[in-house]
């Protein structure tokens, strides 16, 4: 739980990891899932195939709507180019469903107090984009936001690490105690405070995914510097406590 040192703090900056925090990813996997199975004739079990041979090449990240296309046509016996057009042209929609609740409030609120944001996201740039783009997430970030910090490492929280010591370095900060950091899983979390041990963090926990339990996060919660770890982001009055 947090102190009482954490009052009155100077925030110099908010950072967000995008998938599962910001967005909803899960979501997205279930509707990809869906149209597979619906689309091609597949059952979930194939679906889930496509999906993962999708997602991975040599251990790197390679997820867009190609390599997707690509690993259907393998297994989909009648894929047709129309069917395929069809369903890019659905998931290209704005969807504002995405966003994770309270992620509207507390960027308003972050913009307004002028504390600047930055975004980490791991994976190949165009597919994150779409993302970004359809949630309606690049709309709160503004035409102009420039702090979305992309990563193809093939180590997700290596990845993350690089990217936040760049982001200190650009703040011109020598610690990270006036930073917040908004991240969702639990053993990522924790190795990330392992190289930051002064960052303020929040937990989102996404109850669909079945990879945590709610053991992995009330371990979280006996750490001083998580000051909070919740099923969404209506995150504001929690963090006007801290100023």
């Amino acid at each position: 739980m947090p102190d009482e040192s954490f009052k009155n703090m100077a925030i110099k900056a908010a950072i967000f990891d995008l998938d599962a925090t910001l967005i909803d990813t899960e979501r997205i996997k279930k509707d990809i899932i869906d149209f597979i199975v619906s689309g091609f004739g597949l059952n979930k079990k194939q679906a889930l195939e496509v999906y993962k041979n999708s997602r991975k090449e040599n251990e790197k990240n390679i997820f867009s709507l190609e390599s997707l296309k690509k690993e259907t046509k393998k297994i989909a016996k009648d894929f047709s180019e129309e069917k395929w057009a069809s369903f890019v042209s659905d998931f290209n929609q704005p969807d504002k469903s995405l966003l994770i609740n309270g992620v509207s409030d507390i960027l308003a609120y972050l913009s307004q107090e002028k504390i600047p944001v930055f975004v980490l996201t791991l994976g190949v740039k165009e597919w994150q984009d779409i993302k970004i783009e359809r949630s309606g997430l690049k709309n709160l970030l503004g035409k102009d936001f420039g702090n979305i910090k992309y990563t193809e490492e093939e180590d997700a929280r290596a990845g993350k690490i690089k990217e936040i010591r760049e982001i200190l370095k650009e703040l011109g900060a020598d610690d990270c105690r006036e930073v917040l950091f908004f991240n969702d899983k639990p053993d990522e979390t924790l190795e990330i405070m392992g190289e930051f041990p002064e960052l303020r963090v929040f937990v989102r926990r996404e109850k669909n995914d079945k990879r945590y339990s709610g053991r992995d996060f009330k371990k979280l919660e006996k750490n001083k510097n998580i000051l909070k770890v919740s099923g969404d982001l209506n995150l504001v009055d929690d963090i006007k406590k801290f100023l």
